[in-house]
Parts: structure tokens; C-alpha cells; sequence
């Protein structure tokens, strides 16, 4: 086994902490996934988006943790969802990064330092105002944008309304629709065709 392919793909796995598994088949090789696999580098879980990639004990260890962890469902589907938001970004040709802060993803946009925020069950309001006011009123990024995972207009009319406009009489924070923005991600992204 050649172990430059191998810590590629485990160090490829690490960088949101979940792949899907075709996805790293594509990328890495059949083989490689195989070997790794049956090597207790990498396990799948399979999940309602389907078949996920993550470290097992030997794989963290190979890529530099120092302890085990069993994610839930909820947090290999999450971290896939943040994967998947970043390589869109990627492909319309922002560099990214997510080594700024935890489970998100920065980049930079007309020299706006843009926070991206992706979790397939979303944020509550209240959590979204207090990143919204710690990371954003505070300056250390421009903007914060948020993608909801498979919303429909309707409740994506009632999200923006609740956060640029929020009731008449509620001390509640407006974001700015300049530095806020809310986007809809399809579920097609999680697909093969995709």
C-alpha cells in the first residue's frame, strides 16, 4: 500500500471529519478506500444521505490525533454538508479555509473576510443572532453566511423575515441582509450525479 495515498485520503477525510464514501472512492481509488477500510483506517456509517467516510482509531492516529472518537450520524451528515458547501465554493473560485474556527469555512470576497456556517438540522435564531453580534457586529468578519439544507420557500421567507425583520416591540437583533445572507442547499449535492 502506498502510504502517501493513504495519508492523502485520511488527511482529505480529517479536513470536515466525513467524506462520502463514493466521493472518496472517485478521488482516491476503489482500492485505496477498500484497503484502508478493511485496515481499520477509515469505517463507513451509512446514514439517510447515504454511505460516509471517517477516521477510524489508526486513521486518527496516522493524521495526528491523539484519542478515538465515534461520531454520530448527525455530525458525519453535518460534516458532509460543510464539505459539500465548501467545494461549491471552491468551484466558483474562492479559497477557503477551515482552520479559522471550528465547523465552519472562511473565505475571502472583494476583500470581505466571509464566515460560512452549514448544518443540515440549522441553527435556532437565538444562536444565529449571538454569532451574528460575536462575529460579525464585532468586525472579525464581514459577513456571515448561512446555508440551510434542503429548506422550502416558504421557510426560507419565514427565516429571512425572523432575522432582517424581526416582530414590531421584540428587542431583537436586525441583521443586515448585506452582512447576513441566507442560502438553500439541494440535497442533489449529496447524489452521484451531483
Amino acid at each position: 500500500m502506498d502510504t502517501e495515498k493513504l495519508e492523502s485520503l485520511l488527511k482529505d477525510i480529517d479536513r470536515h471529519g466525513a467524506m462520502l464514501e463514493f466521493e472518496a472512492r472517485s478521488v482516491h481509488s476503489e482500492d485505496l478506500v477498500d484497503i484502508a477500510i478493511a485496515r481499520n483506517f477509515i469505517r463507513i456509517m451509512e446514514t439517510e444521505i447515504g454511505k460516509i467516510a471517517y477516521l477510524a482509531h489508526k486513521g486518527r492516529i496516522m493524521v495526528g490525533h491523539s484519542s478515538g472518537y465515534i461520531p454520530s450520524e448527525e455530525s458525519l451528515i453535518n460534516a458532509v454538508f460543510l464539505r459539500q458547501v465548501e467545494k461549491d465554493l471552491t468551484k466558483k473560485g474562492y479559497e477557503t479555509s477551515v482552520n479559522e474556527r471550528r465547523n465552519s469555512v472562511v473565505y475571502y470576497e472583494n476583500g470581505k473576510k466571509v464566515l460560512v456556517l452549514a448544518k443540515q438540522d440549522g441553527y435556532t435564531r437565538v444562536g444565529i443572532r449571538r454569532l451574528y453580534a460575536k462575529e460579525v457586529l464585532s468586525n472579525e468578519f464581514s459577513e456571515m453566511h448561512v446555508y440551510c439544507y434542503d429548506a422550502d420557500k416558504i421557510e426560507m421567507i419565514r427565516l429571512r423575515d425572523a432575522f432582517y425583520e424581526p416582530e414590531p416591540g421584540r428587542k431583537k437583533l436586525a441583521l443586515d441582509p448585506e452582512k447576513f445572507k441566507l442560502f438553500n442547499f439541494s440535497p442533489k449535492a449529496f447524489t452521484q450525479e451531483s
